[in-house]
């Protein structure tokens, strides 16, 4: 299905508000909207990043181009139609949200508010300014749409027809395999812990006594991600951040520093620097529980045990009761779920490449700790079937009835619009 007009306005925005010395003119008008030209050239340098092909080569072909002004005039005109409507309303508050949110994204994307602001050329006051208008647009037009949209139903009928008539064009089901695994976590021995602590007293004591907040994580911090920034963490929301540190942060005053907490990544001390409802911006500084090739050891050699049992009578499922330390499988008998072949990290595709069902792989070691996997089920690639993937057939026949009433409507929405091509 075409890309959500959110998406595309998101898209616009951001590629508009980066600094470009550009010779502009109106190539569209919609309504009382403009189009120009340098929106449809953003937009195209857009997709030929996400394509991964030559931004020139887009940027030259006219059949990209003029698809592009397409889907800008449509936008245009639902953004013309959502402003008459007048059951269509943006709150302030949720227009607030989406603007966080955004703006969250951007920054994660560029590595840091700083970086963000060079790459646009404004503080972010600025940003998040220009960007306040355009963000109440879209979530105006993709309201509009989504409520058009609701209401298209397909019957079994028309799924059985769409599938008649297109059984050729649809792909393969991928292969797929059911995994169960074993987990046990390579955690640091207390020794490790007890220096940890000592090390983050230390810096606590030191920022209670007037050091630099910011100053101090740069150089102490071994959260390496939010160092460089003085420790900044950005805005966040309750349920981003594990339990331990959500609940020390949102129990701070504005610059009030928290004692030491620990968490599974270490020992942390916290500075709350704005609040805003449910959100909090937060710095902090990481003292990590480093674990050594002995813990690592000891972890592998209870692996091994747990190998030796699985080649003899012992039940997969019941080892993973008893064992695995992840705690959302664990009394499932570890079972992860399926999973599509061909989108395995290189790591468990290798692992899982030959293994035929019920068999088990020797244990290995993984960004999540020790690992033992099991294959539940697998199944070859295979074509689609009614009887088999109906659920998937379905979702494929109801996107392509919408598709194609969001074309007959936009299309007459049109013939109500003034829309003059240049």
């Amino acid at each position: 299905m075409r890309k959500s007009i959110l998406a595309i306005v998101f898209i616009t925005i951001a590629l508009s508000l980066i600094g470009q010395e550009t010779v502009d003119r109106i190539i569209a008008v919609v309504d009382d909207e403009i189009i120009l030209e340098s929106e449809v050239m953003q937009y195209a340098q857009s997709l030929a990043l996400q394509n991964r092909v030559d931004p020139v080569k887009y940027l030259q072909n006219d059949e990209i181009k003029a698809q592009i002004l397409q889907e800008l005039v449509d936008q245009k005109v639902l953004l013309a139609m959502a402003e008459e409507d007048t059951l269509i309303v943006v709150e302030d508050r949720e227009l607030k949200q989406e603007l966080e949110s955004r703006v969250e994204m951007l920054v994660k994307e560029a590595g840091s508010e700083e970086e963000l602001e060079r790459l646009y050329g404004m503080p972010m006051r600025d940003i998040r300014r220009d960007f306040e208008r355009n963000v109440r647009e879209s979530l105006m037009v993709d309201r509009l749409r989504q409520r058009k949209l609701s209401g298209v139903k397909v019957s079994r009928a028309e799924v059985e027809d769409f599938y008649r008539s297109n059984k050729e064009q649809l792909d393969n089901r991928p292969e797929t395999v059911e995994l169960a695994h074993i987990l046990l976590k390579v955690e640091p021995a207390e020794a490790a812990g007890a220096r940890a602590l000592a090390l983050i007293d230390s810096v606590y004591e030191e920022v209670l006594g007037g050091a630099d907040f910011e100053m101090t994580a740069k150089q102490l911090s071994q959260d390496l991600g939010t160092a460089k920034r003085g420790g900044l963490l950005g805005w966040t929301k309750r349920g981003d951040f594990v339990p331990e540190f959500e609940e020390a942060a949102f129990k701070l005053e504005i610059n009030e520093i928290s004692p030491p907490i620990r968490t599974k990544f270490g020992y942390h001390i916290i500075r709350l620097n704005e609040r805003q409802g449910e959100k909090v911006k937060t710095s902090h500084i990481l003292i990590r529980l480093e674990a050594t090739e002995a813990d690592k050891g000891r972890v592998m050699a209870l692996a091994d045990s747990l190998f030796t049992l699985l080649q003899g009578e012992a039940d997969f499922g019941e080892l993973a009761a008893a064992f695995s330390q992840d705690e959302q499988t664990a009394s499932e008998g570890g079972n992860l779920g399926t999973f599509m072949v061909r989108e395995m990290t290189p790591i468990y595709a290798s692992k899982i490449k030959e293994l035929e069902e019920g068999e088990i792989t020797e244990p290995f070691e993984s960004a999540m700790g020790i690992q033992i996997l099991k294959a539940l089920k697998r199944q070859k690639p295979r074509a689609l079937t009614l009887d088999s993937d109906w659920e998937q057939i379905s979702r494929m026949a109801l996107n392509w009835e919408q598709e194609k009433v969001y074309i007959e409507w936009v299309n007459s929405l049109k013939e109500e619009v003034y829309i003059e091509i240049r």
